[in-house]
């Protein structure tokens, strides 16, 4: 969404009158999540999250509008195709809403007669659910773990990985 600001520079040097300069940012409303899963040995994933959740609460200043922020980052450990759930940030909104009828309710003493205030009251709630899949696992051999040579040839020694264990895996369809 974009959003201006305005800033004021001298016209001249040395001048005491300013000329507006108005440039727009730009602010994301709205829900941007950031997961970024790692996968396990035993088929376990941990999803590092970070939710945001911001939206216009208000107006400020010259109108401008103002933005509220929500955000939770928490790391999340799952088996592969287990589900959890994520909730809690919730939001009261309260507001005055003006009804009337066009016209009748500016009549001075009679205007309250076609205009009444309302006060609404919402509360928001986002429920996030999550379930990792791991979609491709390596079958790693031990041609795939062999020593190689790092650097120049004759300059350095092999570099030896140590035995890694790896149980046989099915893979699900």
């Amino acid at each position: 969404m974009p959003v201006p600001m305005t800033t004021f520079q001298p016209i001249a040097t040395g001048g005491v009158a300013q000329q507006p300069i108005t440039s727009f940012n730009y602010e994301n409303i709205g829900v941007n999540i950031d997961i970024t899963p790692r996968t396990h040995h035993n088929d376990d994933v941990s999803l590092a999250l970070k939710l945001e959740l911001s939206s216009i609460s208000g107006s400020g200043f010259g109108g401008l509008p103002t933005f509220g922020n929500r955000s939770v980052t928490t790391v999340i450990r799952l088996k592969d195709g287990e589900t959890s759930i994520l909730a809690g940030l919730i939001r009261d909104d309260e507001r005055t809403v003006l009804e009337d009828l066009p016209g009748l309710s500016a009549v001075p003493v009679l205007g309250r007669l076609f205009a009444r205030n309302r006060r609404e009251r919402q509360e928001t709630d986002i429920i996030l659910t999550l379930t990792p899949h791991i979609v491709r696992v390596l079958d790693l051999t031990e041609a795939d773990l062999r020593a190689f040579r790092v650097g120049r040839e004759g300059a350095s020694p092999f570099v030896e990985l140590p035995p890694i264990d790896t149980p046989p895996r099915d893979i699900k369809k």
